[in-house]
């Protein structure tokens, strides 16, 4: 019998995982297990081309020679359910780990376990004999009947729970893949430099292959984050000019009568449909450039984090143990977070933490790291004033159209259409510049208080390797919280137009 099938480490790009059951009353080595499998991957990577797929499957079935076949066939890597999550139920990590699960059955009747499987995936949810439910990623469930030879045997199972949207997470992982792959080659500078900020090129070499995969993947995601910035900031702005310009100009075109002036009605009002258009397709932008830049930058910080505490001998965090990867977070974010950590958790060992490590991490990571939050808060701070400046004067500004509109009221002048839009749009500059200030402050002080927990930790991992790994430990969990605490308020921040 062929030895079980070595695990791979996960490519840079993100996976998904096809679950294989296999009913215990069937033999797992037969090969009539091999046609459904093949021809079901067949069809995966004929509908989502370019998405890697990972085979998820029970211990005994690893021994197969058709999964060898399988395996050698498409290239996709092979995970054992047991080594995944050890001391669970091989059945249960089937459910929960696979975005989509196979049944092979050697006669029409389901076994008790089958119907469990097919119905926890269905609803979303493991059932437990006592105590809640525990939700799970719900996906469809494929269950083939191998008693019916060369005829019809493939039953859909589809997907009955709200929000189990396989075909959208698949459309959103081949998204991410292919945008990593178009940009990873016009970034390489970028990247470069931002492996340097954890790791110098000199040492690169001595890292392991798990090590290296965490780095490469926080230099591309850093990178792309870096990258889409300044196109939402850019889009920001226009999109701000535009809404402006599309009041002023439908303020015109209610001021002047049809008819009159020549056709200045007639231009205003379509001159403010035409930048309402533009401001509509500036905001769209905006709000993609936006979010990629919020997703990349959150999974660039967690896998700064696992490399973190790779390099320090630390246990390899399960994925919901990053905060950003839970409930509320976009799946594909979950799925790429879960797929990344226990797929090198298989790959190669924790070892155990060394004085040239936590010297390499002090001199690099933690240094680096507080020159980065050092000048994230000085430049804050500069916007800061800025926006303060710029409040005050749009203050005086909405002083001056406050005094106009109650000579208005008194009748001391003649009434004025463009003075009430002026005052309008003094308002809305008023509270964005408000805002802005407020977000930027509260930026500076999340910053100058990092920043003193590093420069903290700094002496503490210069003395004994216990102590400094204690402290690395502490400050990964706090940088996951920050970086979560912070996914959560972009997420929530949605159109609100505020400057960064």
């Amino acid at each position: 019998m062929p030895p079980a099938i070595a695990i791979s480490i996960l490519p840079e790009r993100i996976p998904l995982v096809l679950g294989i059951w296999i009913e215990p009353s069937s033999d797992p080595g037969h090969a009539a297990h091999l046609d459904p499998v093949s021809t079901l991957l067949d069809h995966l990577r004929r509908d989502y081309p370019a998405t890697p797929f990972r085979l998820l499957v029970p211990p005994l079935v690893a021994q197969a020679g058709w999964l060898r076949q399988v395996a050698t066939k498409t290239g996709c890597p092979v995970s054992l359910a047991a080594e995944v999550e050890p001391g669970r139920p091989v059945l249960e990590t089937l459910v929960r780990r696979s975005d989509l699960v196979l049944c092979l059955s050697p006669a029409p009747e389901q076994s008790e376990e089958t119907k469990a499987l097919i119905r926890w995936k269905r609803e979303g949810r493991v059932a437990r004999p006592e105590g809640e439910p525990e939700p799970i990623p719900a996906g469809p469930v494929e269950y083939w009947d191998l008693s019916r030879g060369g005829r019809a045997r493939r039953e859909h199972l589809g997907v009955v729970a709200k929000g189990a949207d396989f075909p959208g997470l698949a459309r959103h992982v081949w998204s991410f893949n292919q945008r990593t792959s178009k940009l990873g080659s016009t970034l390489a500078d970028s990247m470069a430099k931002e492996r340097e900020v954890l790791v110098p090129e000199d040492s690169v070499s001595r890292l392991t292959p798990g090590q290296n995969a965490t780095l490469e993947r926080f230099a591309a995601n850093s990178a792309i984050a870096a990258h889409f910035e300044p196109l939402a900031r850019v889009a920001r702005i226009t999109w701000m000019t535009l809404t402006g310009l599309t009041s002023v100009a439908f303020g015109v075109a209610a001021t002047v009568p049809p008819g009159t002036a020549g056709r200045i009605h007639e231009v205003a009002f379509l001159t403010a449909w035409m930048l309402f258009a533009l401001a509509l397709i500036s905001g769209g932008l905006r709000a993609r450039w936006r979010r990629l830049f919020v997703h990349h930058k959150a999974l660039a910080e967690s896998m700064r984090t696992h490399f973190v505490r790779c390099v320090a001998g630390l246990p390899i965090l399960e994925a919901a143990q990053f905060p950003m990867s839970r409930p509320g977070s976009p799946r594909w974010l979950r799925t790429a977070i879960a797929s990344w950590t226990w797929g090198l958790a298989q790959a190669e060992p924790v070892t155990p933490a060394t004085s040239d490590r936590i010297r390499l991490l002090r001199d690099h990571w933690l240094k680096t790291r507080c020159v980065e939050l050092v000048d994230r808060a000085v430049l804050a701070e500069q916007r800061r004033k800025q926006f303060r400046n710029l409040t005050r004067g749009t203050g005086v500004l909405l002083a001056g159209c406050a005094i106009g509109l109650a000579a208005q009221a008194a009748g001391l002048i003649p009434m004025n259409a463009p003075l009430v839009t002026a005052t309008i749009l003094a308002l809305a500059l008023a509270s964005v510049f408000s805002q802005a200030a407020s977000r930027l402050r509260q930026s500076v002080q999340r910053s100058r208080r990092e920043e003193r927990a590093f420069t903290a930790a700094v002496d503490t991992l210069a003395g004994e390797v216990p102590a400094a790994v204690r402290m690395i430990d502490a400050l990964s969990a706090e940088t996951l919280q920050e970086n979560a605490d912070w996914a959560v308020n972009e997420r929530e921040r949605g159109l609100t137009p505020v400057f960064r």
